[in-house]
């Protein structure tokens, strides 16, 4: 069965892990078996690097494939006489819906029309502040879990400072700004407090951070388990993300 490239191959400055190793050094047929092992926040970013880079029509086909955009790929001789070719342009994605009257712009412009790997460079450079309001937007709407993750860290690691710029606005929107994070402060503090109360009170899950975890790293950590840890993950993964290669895996560990 194809295995996931080590995810430690291909990290960023910024801490950014790409899905696949060695990615533009590999062919067609060893790219699309791993697709199927990829989440859909994963399978974007391969698509946006796919559509930059060589723009393969066959994968491109397969990634749409596992998005649910298309039926399926074509037969494998259509695939055969494609592989080749260069992909069509990709159509305009189309402008992000006009935020309702009264609701608080995000730092990103058009944020719901971008893509996780066009939002997360943007991620750089927002204050503490601007991050909370994305995190905040991103839960509501999308959870894209690679977009969450990668606030929280941010957030956990203090953010970055604001651009000087900022410090140039009026007085009078200074202390406007001022209440509102106070308020917004305020409020998430109640809100983290719940949750570490009932964190504290519930069971400790037998794989720290499961659902920020991909494929790749989780399958190793299975090995340690007992039955009863993997009945538990088994049970997780069904109600959550359902992917087929973990459910697989702990099947055969239970016999």
């Amino acid at each position: 069965r194809p295995q996931v490239p080590s995810l430690s191959d291909d990290e960023g400055d910024d801490g950014f892990v790409f899905p696949i190793a060695g990615y533009d050094e590999l062919g067609v047929d060893q790219i699309v078996p791993l697709l199927a092992q990829l989440e859909d926040d994963e399978l974007e970013d391969v698509k946006a690097r796919e559509v930059a880079g060589q723009g393969r029509r066959s994968v491109l086909a397969e990634i749409d494939r596992q998005l649910g955009l298309v039926d399926a790929v074509g037969t494998s001789a259509d695939r055969d006489d494609t592989w080749a070719e260069p992909a069509p342009a990709p159509e305009p994605r189309p402008a992000p819906a006009p935020e309702p009257a009264g609701s608080t712009a995000l730092a990103i412009a058009g944020y719901d029309g971008l893509t996780v790997a066009q939002i997360r460079p943007l991620l750089a450079g927002l204050s503490h502040d601007e991050l909370q309001a994305v995190l905040d937007h991103e839960v509501a709407r999308d959870n894209r879990r690679t977009i969450v993750a990668d606030i929280e860290r941010r957030l956990g690691a203090g953010g970055t400072a604001t651009p000087a710029a900022r410090a140039t606005k009026a007085p009078a929107r200074k202390a406007t700004k001022k209440a509102t994070a106070k308020k917004a402060t305020t409020k998430r503090s109640t809100k983290k407090s719940a949750r570490a109360t009932k964190r504290a009170a519930a069971p400790k899950f037998p794989i720290a951070d499961y659902d920020t975890l991909t494929v790749a790293q989780i399958r190793p950590k299975l090995s340690g388990l007992s039955e009863a840890q993997l009945r538990e993950v088994q049970a997780r993964e069904e109600s959550g993300a359902g992917r087929k290669t973990i459910l697989n895996e702990i099947a055969s560990r239970l016999g």
